[in-house]
């Protein structure tokens, strides 16, 4: 019976859990320019929509992380009764430095008084302007012999728009 009361309560609990990070549906619904640059400003537009219970006050903000800097730093009140939806703007700097690659912003919201945040991360892609790609590789001899050198011939095409300069390149034989 002592197990059974306890599987009862464990479940009690992780519904309860479960019913607390779902109350709001939080999707991103574009970021502009898209993909963002290194240097640049963006916008981020989200969308959060009360899915579950009665009208509640939350409080709502944004995580930076590298190599993204919020501009409107702080916590937001938003007040959604089952059904409402709103939408929230945030304005982000991409440092200068950044690589090609996607960066990670966090949306964070709380119920009003409560401590505990309920967070959320989405996607940024980030292109910097440099793509450069192999074209074609060959070797002379095209037959390598054991032992035998060979000269290799490999050629780079630069797809990106902006010029690149002191290229390396490394070769791995594994």
């Amino acid at each position: 019976m002592k197990k059974v009361l306890l599987i009862f309560l464990l479940l009690m609990v992780s519904a309860f859990s479960v019913h607390a990070a779902s109350d709001l549906d939080v999707r991103l619904v574009e970021y502009d320019p898209d993909p963002v640059e290194p240097g640049e400003k963006f916008i981020v537009t989200f969308n959060i929509e009360k899915i579950i219970g009665n009208s509640q006050n939350y409080e709502v903000r944004l995580i930076e992380h590298d190599p993204f800097q919020l501009r409107n730093v702080g916590i937001f009140p938003v007040t959604l009764g089952l059904g409402d939806e709103e939408e929230l703007k945030f304005r982000f700097d991409v440092d200068s430095e950044a690589d090609e690659s996607t960066g990670i912003i966090t949306f964070a919201y709380r119920v009003e008084g409560e401590t505990e945040w309920i967070k959320e991360d989405f996607d940024i892609d980030i292109d910097n302007g440099r793509s450069l790609k192999v074209s074609s590789v060959s070797s002379d001899p095209s037959v390598i012999s054991k032992g035998e050198s060979a000269k290799l011939k490999i050629t780079l095409e630069n797809d990106g728009n902006i010029d690149l300069e002191d290229i390396r390149v490394e070769l791995d034989f594994n």
